[in-house]
């Protein structure tokens, strides 16, 4: 029975349709039977909605085909288009068997489907002011109440005709579904990477240097940087945004920015419904900037790393140094995370990635040839940015030089004179 694949929700349902039993007697009975489709469709993609969630949150320790936005979305329309032909054949035998189309709309279809568009457009209206995700499944069943109400005015005004309406109106708002359903699936909302071409400057540690200002002259030494802090602009003035480019769900950035040669480097949070991921940005912010295939403007994305939509949300703040990008992934709650090194040109060229059991929030500081890097609870990590070796899969991975365990890291490293300072935290 598909009704079993409903049970999530009726610890909510339930009061709801007693109330509503009471208002309206004989609800349950009548009306049930001819939506009866359209709210098992509805209880079991919220299953599926929560099914996704617990297995990201609890159950997956690396992203598979199965956990990406695509199948979650995939999977959705596949519930409506189960639920449509199972509602299309229900009133195909109605008909034969009564030989009665669709007739005018009772009182109670008129005010579920309204109830039901009011709230999607409030809660549309909530996302929009808090910089939510207005395209989400809430905003698939407010297209399908529209529909579906659209369809009981057609209804109320040919019920008295000869020709009365064959298509029922759970029909239409199943068709609604299961269309807007795979818009928000396949809807584009990718743009091809550019190249950003060669990296010469450097942003070593977590804000540009010692000091924590945000930024940095040139490629000025670390004696230098000390008596030479760079002011930021006063009082600042706004030049340029940033467009993420995905015109569904939301994205968050919580790292702190890296400045270099005119481009941005940040990485975000990524949300959809229960699918989240990270990115690492590349943004133009150079005026006059031009590139191999054309110029780009300040503001201009040239390039996003995902990891084929492998990596975790990305608080760690990266760092430049030597043309490549070193930048973690995972926030706290997340587990069996890594530590990238990306060609810093294109972003889409890993030179290496480093597992850990933890995740890593920090972000990494870089002396000579030292990463420093908290890796939350695998404590503080020092590998080597210049060495190398393979893993059994046969991928490059950084030469650990040492390790403090049994502590807990989350805070960027701090070196100077050559010892290193870290905050801890309980894990």
């Amino acid at each position: 029975m598909p009704e079993l694949l409903s049970v999530i929700t009726l610890p909510v349902l339930a009061p709801l349709a007693a109330l509503l039993q009471l208002l309206f007697p004989g609800l349950l009975r009548d009306q049930w039977k001819q939506y009866r489709a359209a709210v098992v469709v509805l209880m079991t993609q919220s299953t599926l909605l929560f099914a996704h969630w617990a297995a990201v949150r609890w159950l997956v320790s690396e992203r598979a085909w199965w956990t990406s936005e695509l199948a979650l979305g995939l999977g959705m329309a596949g519930v409506a288009l189960v639920g449509l032909v199972a509602s299309a054949c229900a009133a195909r035998r109605f008909a034969a068997y009564t030989g009665q189309s669709p007739g005018r709309p009772t009182r109670v279809e008129q005010i579920a489907l309204w109830v039901f568009l009011f709230l999607g457009l409030g809660w549309a209206l909530y996302q929009y002011l808090a910089d939510g995700a207005v395209l989400d499944q809430m905003a698939i069943v407010t297209a399908a109440c529209a529909a579906g109400i659209v369809h009981l005015f057609y209804r109320r005004t040919r019920s008295a005709g000869a020709a009365r309406p064959r298509v029922t109106t759970e029909l239409v708002f199943l068709s609604t579904i299961l269309l807007a359903g795979l818009a928000l699936a396949i809807f584009p909302g990718d743009v091809a990477n550019r190249h950003a071409g060669p990296i010469r400057g450097q942003w070593l540690t977590y804000r540009g240097n010692e000091h924590r200002t945000g930024t940095v002259i040139g490629v000025a030494s670390a004696a230098a940087s000390q008596s030479r802090v760079a002011p930021g602009p006063a009082p600042p003035e706004l030049l340029w945004t940033f467009d993420p480019g995905r015109r569904r769900g939301r994205v968050k950035i919580h790292s702190t920015p890296a400045v270099v040669d005119g481009l941005v480097f940040v990485g975000a949070l990524y949300e959809l419904q229960t699918f989240s991921q990270g990115f690492l940005f590349c943004v133009n912010a150079q005026d006059g900037r031009v590139l191999a295939d054309g110029p780009a403007r300040p503001g201009e994305m040239l390039w996003r790393f995902a990891g084929g939509d492998t990596v975790k949300p990305v608080f760690s703040s990266p760092a430049v140094s030597g043309g490549n990008i070193y930048f973690g992934e995972g926030y706290h709650q997340d587990k069996r995370c890594r530590l990238f090194c990306l060609d810093g040109g294109f972003g889409q060229r890993v030179l290496w990635e480093r597992a850990t059991a933890s995740h890593v929030e920090s972000s990494p500081t870089i002396v000579g040839d030292q990463i420093f890097v908290g890796a939350g609870d695998d404590g503080l990590l020092c590998l080597s940015a210049r060495e190398t070796s393979s893993d059994a899969a046969g991928r490059a991975v950084p030469k650990t030089l040492w390790q403090v365990e049994g502590i807990h890291v989350d805070a960027s490293p701090l070196v100077v004179a050559g010892r290193v300072y870290v905050g801890t935290c309980v894990g």
